[in-house]
């Protein structure tokens, strides 16, 4: 696993909710210069810590104004059908995630769709024609309660040998 520090995890902390900061910014809040903030930056990513940096809209404001949770049963649970699934699933748009599920159904999608008669016709055209679908159950969301692609990072050890750096707090602005 890779040894992180006081600092690299602030740097993720700042990244996950402000990925647009600039580098400049980013050392400026973490304590040090551009140079060796980017140099961890760039190690974040070349270990794959950093997997990939994204852009997240509002999903009404471009005409999607559902989003749907689907629990998918396949006909059979060989790897082949779950490979074929997983596979076809990876080419449409309108799944936002996928997830294998232990429980219930075999996965667990969230849809985005324009209204009701959209999500009804990706049903028909789309998920319910795959070869391996048994059944589909959809719930509809109501309203967005909490939706963000931060991962806590209280499960990432500080390596205390690594670093002798001191606890290191966002700065307060008067």
């Amino acid at each position: 696993m890779t040894q992180f520090d006081k600092i690299d995890r602030h740097i993720l902390d700042i990244l996950q909710t402000e990925g647009r900061v600039t580098n400049r910014d980013l050392a400026e809040r973490v304590g040090l210069s551009a140079a060796p903030c980017w140099h961890r930056v760039k190690r974040l990513e070349q270990t794959g810590i950093i997997d990939h940096y994204a852009c997240v809209l509002a999903s009404g404001k471009v005409g999607r104004h559902v989003t749907a949770i689907a629990g998918v049963t396949l006909i059979t649970r060989s790897s082949e059908a779950r490979e074929v699934f997983e596979s076809a699933i990876a080419e449409i748009p309108e799944v936002q995630s996928c997830y294998w599920v232990a429980g219930d159904f075999d996965y667990q999608l969230i849809i985005s769709a324009t209204d009701l008669q959209g999500f009804q016709h990706f049903l028909d055209t789309r998920l319910l024609t795959l070869p391996s679908v048994a059944n589909v159950k959809s719930q509809m969301a109501l309203k967005t309660v909490k939706s963000t692609t931060a991962v806590p990072l209280d499960a990432i050890a500080d390596d205390e040998q690594a670093s002798n750096v001191e606890d290191i707090r966002p700065k307060q602005i008067a």
